[in-house]
């Protein structure tokens, strides 16, 4: 029988609430206008420059002016689809700096639709967006000129490039059938600062209207099925707003700045939710280097995705084995845990040292992007960092959940942002009894639609107005939990579903597993067995011999007939394959399921195996191959 369960997120702690993104950052610098907003390095020397609120304030009005004196945009509203919008659609692409963010609120407030392109895309599929958003202007860090070049090259739309930092490229570059100007952003700069001495306020007094069209961010794909979701300044500031009223702790001086801004997680969350908190963000130099820059910049606090937080566990556990303290380390965390239990909580005097071995002031993370391991997330909490685990869709600006040990359980996604309504129809009872079905969500930070797809729109809401997350749950208390995505949903033949995204968190809790794809197929006798492909840490793992092979593989067999035991006969994962090759990946690192199996066919057809036959073995490796 169909039942539907509804949960809905309050605001626990009172906040400020802006109809716009120009609104919030005016607001703060009239607050603190001499704090800085914006720390970071440039040249090769690799100089620390730094930028109050109110000299980005200035910035941002200097390059609004500027494209307006210079006649770069039409200033004109039209409508798009059911919305309205600024007339042009103004890219970006390159690698996180103060220029790009700086160029990226210029066009929100008030220049055009604002559209970030992920940096990770070859210049053809970059291209092919820059065409479908109908370009007009494009701004590029060094790093993507050629990329920019050759976007500019395809797009016949795009009428000028602006390169974000020092080049030697400008004037105008000669395409076949159009030509595009190249302007640097340092000229833009003077010229705005001029406009606004001689009195111009054309930019400053531009309308914003909170639900017109602001961004369009396309979602990971090709360029033919990648989704360009619209969202509008009401939605980006009310994802901020309803996140702010969960959290009370956040209130910190210094945050780094490590994921990419193309994607609305940094974005929305990374930057402008930050802005409003008057933190000082510093740009990471390079991901190589995340650990110095968190102990030379004093930071405390760090977004980041479950792989950076991997990567910070086997750095601080590495560095205790080191010293020769992991016995007593793992006797004080015995300690200090059953000592919480009765009400005394001396985490952070008890652990102050393990803490600084990641940075000497950094208090709290937020992780989110991808599954988090609940063992990882309760690792740190035990050591007395403040994990928020964050659960979002780029089609919710991003945020839909979030929380900390106060208010979940490790297992969980977090509860429900402020005002957010959320319900699951449940198709499936799990094995705790809850139900389990697509979770549903209206919230007004959802999006306004797929760009020019009225279609794929419709198709993303239900009749009575609910977003479709296309992802499975349950809600348990006031913890949402998610158990898999719809299109990966795995349906047996007596009619029980299975959700991958469930095993593989069971996977990855697998010691030196660094990530785990569960998929479907019949065996010979035409019925559908599970099977897992591993992916192991190679670093953990070390160099490849054919004993440690077979030791490996014998580990992996029992861990897999351990969690086995604890499923339902149904859930029974028959065979597997490891390897320390990654699998492959979209840009935003999330698995291509259909390319990893197709890769597994190959291997199998290429040694005449099924998986029944090759089970526990190493495969994507010389040494590993060997053994079958």
């Amino acid at each position: 029988m169909e039942k539907t369960t509804y949960l809905e997120g309050k605001a626990l702690h009172p906040k400020k609430r802006y109809n716009d993104l120009r609104e919030l950052l005016q607001d703060r610098v009239q607050q603190t206008p001499t704090r800085p907003a914006y720390r970071y390095r440039i040249g090769a020397e690799r100089r620390t420059m730094s930028k109050t609120y109110e000299e980005f304030w200035q910035d941002i009005h200097a390059v609004g002016a500027a494209f307006i004196d210079r006649k770069l945009i039409d200033p004109s509203r039209v409508p798009e689809g059911k919305h309205m919008r600024q007339a042009d659609a103004l890219g970006i692409i390159g690698n996180n700096s103060y220029s790009w963010i700086l160029m990226y609120t210029a066009y929100l407030f008030g220049l055009g639709v604002a559209v970030p392109i992920d940096n990770n895309l070859k210049v053809d599929e970059a291209a092919g967006l820059a065409n479908r958003a109908e370009l007009k202007v494009l701004a590029y860090t060094k790093s993507h000129r050629k990329i920019a070049e050759g976007m500019a090259e395809q797009c016949p739309t795009i009428h000028t490039l602006i390169a974000l930092e020092p080049t030697d490229e400008e004037g105008t570059l000669l395409f076949d059938g159009h030509t595009v100007d190249v302007l640097p952003i340092h000229d833009l700069i003077n010229q705005g600062e001029h406009c606004l001495k001689t009195g111009s306020t054309t930019y400053g007094d531009r309308p914003i209207e909170k639900n017109d069209v602001a961004a369009i961010f396309f979602t990971s794909g090709t360029t033919a099925n990648s989704k360009g979701v619209m969202l509008s300044h009401w939605n980006i500031a009310s994802c901020v707003y309803c996140g702010h009223t969960i959290i009370d702790s956040w209130g910190r001086d210094s945050a780094l700045s490590i994921l990419p801004l193309h994607h609305t997680y940094e974005n929305a969350i990374g930057q402008i939710a930050l802005w409003q908190m008057g933190t000082t963000i510093y740009f990471n130099d390079h991901l190589r280097h995340v650990q110095n820059n968190l102990i030379e910049w004093n930071i405390e606090i760090l977004y980041m995705v479950p792989l950076i937080l991997e990567m910070l566990h086997r750095k601080l556990l590495k560095a205790i084995e080191k010293q020769g303290k992991m016995t007593l380390f793992k006797a004080i965390l015995k300690i200090s845990n059953g000592l919480r239990k009765i009400g005394i909580d001396l985490r952070r005097p008890l652990f102050k040292n393990v803490r600084r071995g990641i940075g000497p002031n950094l208090k709290s993370f937020m992780v989110g992007g991808a599954p988090l391991k609940s063992n990882l997330l309760q690792f740190f909490w035990d050591i007395g960092f403040d994990v928020w685990n964050a659960y979002g869709l780029t089609e919710c600006a991003p945020g839909l959940a979030i929380g900390n040990e106060k208010t979940i359980t490790a297992d969980s996604v977090g509860i429900p942002i402020a005002e957010a309504k959320m319900r699951i129809t449940t198709d499936s009872i799990n094995n705790q009894g809850e139900s389990v079905g697509e979770l549903q969500v209206i919230s007004d930070n959802v999006m306004l639609g797929y760009f020019r797809d009225p279609s794929g729109t419709a198709k993303a809401f239900t009749d009575d107005g609910w977003f479709k997350t296309e992802d499975y749950g349950y809600f348990k208390g006031n913890n949402l939990h998610l158990t898999g995505r719809a299109n990966s949903i795995i349906v047996l033949e007596n009619g029980k579903n299975v959700f991958p995204e469930e095993l593989e968190t069971l996977l990855r809790e697998i010691p030196n597993v660094s990530d785990a794809m569960l998929w479907a197929e019949p065996n010979r006798r035409g019925q559908t067995e599970l099977y897992a492909r591993l992916e192991l840490d190679h670093k953990a793992i070390g160099a490849m011999s054919k004993s440690k092979v077979k030791r490996i593989s014998e580990e992996l067999e029992a861990a897999l007939k351990s969690i086995n035991e604890k499923l339902p006969h149904y859930k029974t994962i028959r065979s597997f394959l490891w390897s320390i090759e990654p699998m492959i990946r979209t840009t935003t690192q999330k698995i291509k399921r259909r390319e990893e199996i197709k890769r597994i066919h190959a291997f199998l057809k290429s040694i005449n195996k099924t998986m029944r036959e090759v089970s526990g073995m190493c495969f994507l490796d010389p040494v590993g191959a060997e053994s079958i």
